[in-house]
């Protein structure tokens, strides 16, 4: 159970993160591939439990650039999704971070400084920019995770795995006019 200590240092820390980065997005035209990249946190139910999974998305294309599962929150949670990212693709101008921090840790703030990477974080009262997140979120969930009772991680790794994989390479988006995030991506590479 979380005291209230906890909680009001969850709150300093959130408060302090808005206050000492702007939101950068704010009539913003991303067009091109590693301008912007969002990260989001969800929870994945697993048998009698659940495992919490982290994604960083490109905002251009929607690409799922790296995610990571865990069975619970730790303090390098972000920080390994953002390095996979990081190791497999330049890096964005910017990265969008939500209004509910709870796994950002300040490591990855560093990181995130250390690359060179602008820092936004959106406004508490809307979050336009997690539209993107959200609906992967729940195309996922609807598409794979409610429709199997995973066993174990591993299992749920293997199918979100695939279901990602899938999503990238082969799954039209009708916002993007019908094409695919891996084809956007590397297409918005060369703009």
């Amino acid at each position: 159970m979380i005291n209230n200590k906890v909680l009001e240092n969850r709150r300093l820390r959130k408060k302090s993160l808005f206050n000492i980065y702007p939101y950068l997005l704010k009539d913003l035209n991303i067009e091109r591939a590693n301008h912007v990249w969002i990260i989001g946190t969800t929870t994945i139910p697993i048998q009698d439990s659940f495992c919490l999974l982290n994604i960083i998305m490109d905002v251009a294309s929607r690409k799922i650039l790296a995610w990571n599962i865990i069975p619970k929150s730790n303090n390098s949670f972000c920080v390994e999704t953002l390095n996979d990212a990081l190791a497999s693709f330049s890096g964005p101008e910017i990265i969008n971070l939500p209004k509910d921090l709870q796994f950002i840790s300040f490591d990855f703030i560093n990181k995130l400084s250390e690359s060179n990477i602008k820092v936004s974080v959106s406004p508490e009262t809307k979050c336009p920019d997690n539209v993107y997140i959200e609906r992967f979120w729940r195309s996922l969930k609807y598409e794979e995770v409610y429709l199997r009772n995973y066993l174990n991680i591993a299992e749920a790794r293997q199918y979100i795995d695939i279901y990602i994989e899938n999503y990238n390479q082969y799954r039209n988006h009708s916002s993007l006019g019908d094409e695919i995030p891996n084809n956007i991506y590397i297409r918005g590479m060369s703009i």
